[in-house]
């Protein structure tokens, strides 16, 4: 495939409200059965069209190796590449637009600041939120839509937020869905805590904290399994 320079940027730059086109008038955009949906990732394809260069496609089908022969059928043989994971929606109170990101490599890094959350101005997706309570949790679930992580995102910078606790000076710690615990530290205020750290996304994540409040928990990066550093992606 070969980089489409006499066109417009129609072709490479993705449009989430569109479906593509590899004939005729190349366009971006969702694989032809698809819509856009709310709080959906989505992988994005450089796929061949008929005259041998390319347009930019999203796909809820990963690219993972039980899906090779399906990306083969709905793009052809040696007809696509994938070029990294967007999100729709931060699973708060924007739900259908593409979050602002960063992608270095195979990390990518969530930009958007979300607002209307139990803490706000949380970065990236919320995976899990409450009003008030003494604990919350988000057990790893794979998948494309709602709270969950793609399969080939194996590790996840996961943040979590605490604020309007009811008292001062209370213990307070992340753990790990099976309450395998990371960290430990004491509360010195009512206003809002947070905590960012890098762990595997199938672990899951807990906060507790010594008085209820409001909670959540989000994801601000990823590491992306397929997409190498200074190599072609390779399928998981």
């Amino acid at each position: 495939m070969t980089f489409r320079t006499a066109t417009t940027s129609a072709h490479w730059r993705f449009d989430i409200t569109r479906n593509c086109s590899l004939t005729g008038t190349k366009l971006s955009g969702l694989r032809a059965t698809l819509s856009e949906a709310a709080n959906t990732w989505y992988a994005i394809y450089a796929v061949k069209s008929d005259d041998g260069e390319w347009v930019s496609v999203g796909d809820t089908v990963l690219p993972l190796r039980a899906n090779y022969a399906t990306l083969n059928s709905n793009f052809g043989t040696n007809g696509w590449v994938y070029l990294g994971m967007i999100r729709n929606g931060d699973g708060g109170s924007t739900t259908g637009d593409i979050l602002n990101f960063v992608q270095h490599g195979n990390v990518t890094y969530f930009m958007n600041l979300g607002t209307g959350h139990n803490v706000t101005n949380v970065t990236g997706i919320i995976l899990a939120t409450t009003a008030s309570a003494s604990s919350l949790g988000w057990t790893y679930s794979a998948g494309t839509s709602g709270a969950v992580v793609p399969n080939n995102c194996s590790i996840g910078m996961f943040r979590t937020s605490f604020n309007n606790i009811a008292t001062s000076f209370s213990v307070s710690s992340v753990a790990d869905s099976g309450n395998h615990i990371f960290v430990r530290w004491t509360s010195t205020t009512t206003s809002k805590n947070t905590l960012t750290q890098w762990i595997p996304s199938t672990l899951g994540i807990s906060i507790a904290v010594g008085s209820a409040g409001g909670m959540d928990i989000s994801l601000e990066a990823f590491v992306d399994n397929v997409l190498g550093v200074g190599m072609n992606p390779v399928i998981q």
